[in-house]
């Protein structure tokens, strides 16, 4: 009986062992491991599994600029140190239901629920002001800039994932810009995209 009982705890052990190295593989799946927000992959769950009832009204798209070469010349550990006090200069504004979300290395997405295109402007601007405080980092101070793209559902109809990427969309337009830290999703850009990528396709 005891040589059953002994068989049987070391089964229950094994089984338990496994359902936790399952867990942890399910939360790695779904979480950074840096800065431990949501990754993209919970956010495309999130965008996909309608029974979750989430509502997305507006999206914000960071990207922080001068991240690789802040990698190449300080390493791993730095970087991560710096991205895990830029989340959490993030999280202090950002608080449910709305998401801040690592969605890339140098990537930050803000979903936000029932927000209007003038709070998505203020959120993204003191998102940016955070970002560009000077970070200190083993005695290292650095600092990093960024550049913001939104989108607004405001009257329309967009599905989440619609929205996703038309703040996508502004965050490159930003970028092309060279000037302009934050841009916000206009009807056209889209077609205004096309047609660059068309232009520069025919000059190649």
């Amino acid at each position: 009986t005891q040589s059953r009982s002994s068989a049987a705890s070391d089964v229950y052990k094994r089984q338990t062992s496994h359902k936790l190295t399952e867990q942890e593989l399910e939360h790695l799946s779904h979480y950074d491991q840096v800065t431990g927000l949501p990754n993209r992959n919970l956010l495309q769950q999130y965008l996909t599994q309608a029974e979750n009832g989430l509502q997305f009204s507006a999206f914000i798209v960071i990207k922080l600029l001068q991240f690789s070469e802040i990698k190449s010349a300080f390493g791993d550990l730095v970087t991560n140190s710096a991205l895990l006090q830029l989340s959490t200069r993030m999280r202090s504004i950002i608080s449910t239901p709305n998401l801040l979300i690592h969605a890339a290395e140098s990537t930050f997405v803000v979903a936000l629920q029932n927000s209007e295109a003038g709070d998505v402007s203020i959120i993204s601007e003191r998102l940016l002001s955070l970002i560009n405080t000077p970070i200190t980092v083993h005695e290292q101070d650095i600092t990093i800039s960024g550049i913001a793209g939104t989108a607004c559902s405001a009257n329309e109809p967009y599905s989440g994932q619609q929205l996703l990427n038309q703040a996508e969309l502004a965050l490159r337009a930003a970028r092309d810009s060279g000037g302009y830290q934050h841009y916000s999703y206009q009807t056209g850009l889209l077609e205004q995209t096309k047609q660059k990528f068309i232009l520069q396709q025919q000059l190649r």
